[in-house]
């Protein structure tokens, strides 16, 4: 335990210690962690440490930390600021405020190849728990046909790796669920279609189901998800006709649905994301031109005009298509996928023409729109989804 005024650098000499600095003006010139299993607490602390290094969990320049504030009541709130670059692997504050001035890294948090399902396996899983058959509950023509948002995360295997946090497969999910509600297992006994005439159909009269903005004539929701109200009145009924992707069957021809899981395939395939700079660099070998390339790839320019090789956290001026320039850190850009924020209005959406002129936003948005959309979407004045052309009729 670490006082107020207390200087000098610590280093956790058990296997699970515990170093806890208290009080106002400390000075911490070091926190070692050695490896071990070890916390940062700060209570009721008020200053500047440097970020613990040699922590337990691997994968980052500086390895992983546990943080904590354990605050007394009485005394003035923890507010202390941690400088340099640090992975936590776990924070946890009862009260006050930690501060973090270095570099953060961001990975995406998925259940890996066997947990890729598209939303009708989702729903075959538990109708098959239940000793149900999807295609006799659902219909293909209940569902909208753009603008979905699942997304399977290829990187998601790195947290995978540094904290072994997957537990489930989705269809396990749905027998736990079940075991715990046994009631509804008694699904079993009934009729093929009864379940969806007693439950699923009841669904499509709330307001958050396609078939109500169908029948409530929703323009700007039946444009937004649909295309056009003619596309509604050419849904399919039929899932035979239907071409259900984890069947192989897309509307272009067949596809390897299995392999579609896979990563390496995926990038064999040609259908990996391009993020419109060489990916098969390291981190470290990242440079200027690098920037400039993603830059373009988002329709714009990278305004700076050096860089120092590798520093993915020093920010750089950058201009999107429409003129706007901002500085942002290379990593914020590139790897957490932001870029100018005056091209995104709240509750304005107008993607149409924003993928014309990005490269990296239009291979994504071209699998379910056409090229010659130019509408804008929003909400009115009642709150109610709309759109326009872009010329705003």
């Amino acid at each position: 335990t670490v006082a107020a005024a207390a200087a000098g650098a610590f280093k956790m000499t058990s296997a699970a210690g515990t170093i806890t600095l208290i009080g106002k003006n400390a000075s911490v010139s070091g926190i070692d962690f050695d490896y071990r299993n070890g916390r940062l607490i700060f209570q009721n602390f008020v200053g500047t440490v440097p970020a613990p290094t040699k922590g337990t969990f691997t994968g980052y320049d500086q390895t992983g930390a546990y943080i904590n504030t354990a605050d007394d009541e009485d005394e003035d709130a923890t507010n202390a600021t941690v400088s340099g670059n640090l992975a936590i692997y776990e924070i946890s504050l009862d009260n006050g405020t930690v501060t973090f001035t270095g570099n953060v890294k961001a990975d995406n948090i998925g259940g890996g190849e066997g947990n890729r399902n598209t939303g009708f396996e989702t729903f075959d899983d538990c109708f098959k728990e239940l000793g149900l058959n999807t295609k006799k509950e659902l219909s293909p023509a209940w569902h909208s046909i753009r603008n979905f948002h699942g997304i399977w995360f290829e990187d998601s295997d790195l947290l995978q790796d540094m904290f072994d946090f997957r537990r489930d497969r989705a269809d396990s999910y749905w027998k736990e669920v079940f075991d715990k509600r046994r009631i509804f297992r008694m699904a079993k006994i009934l009729p093929d279609g009864l379940v969806s005439r007693l439950v699923l159909r009841r669904l499509l009269k709330d307001y958050n189901a396609p078939r109500k903005w169908i029948k409530d004539n929703e323009r700007g929701l039946i444009k937004a998800y649909f295309g056009s109200s003619l596309n509604v009145d050419c849904l399919i009924s039929d899932w035979k006709e239907y071409p259900l992707l984890c069947e192989g069957k897309v509307a272009g021809g067949d596809v390897d649905y299995n392999a579609l899981r896979n990563v390496e395939n995926v990038k064999e395939m040609g259908m990996h994301l391009d993020h419109g700079y060489d990916e098969s660099k390291r981190d470290e070998d990242l440079d200027l031109e690098d920037m400039k390339s993603a830059a373009r790839f988002r329709g714009g320019e990278c305004l700076s005009e050096s860089m120092k090789k590798g520093d993915l956290y020093t920010p750089l001026k950058w201009r999107c298509h429409d003129g706007h320039e901002f500085y942002a850190a290379p990593y914020t850009v590139i790897k957490a996928g932001h870029w100018c924020e005056e091209c995104e209005p709240l509750g304005v959406w107008d993607f149409d023409r924003q993928a014309r002129f990005s490269p990296y936003y239009a291979q994504v948005w071209y699998d379910t729109h056409a090229k010659g959309e130019r509408y804008v979407y929003y909400y009115d004045e009642n709150g109610k989804a709309a759109f326009r052309t872009e010329e705003g009729r």
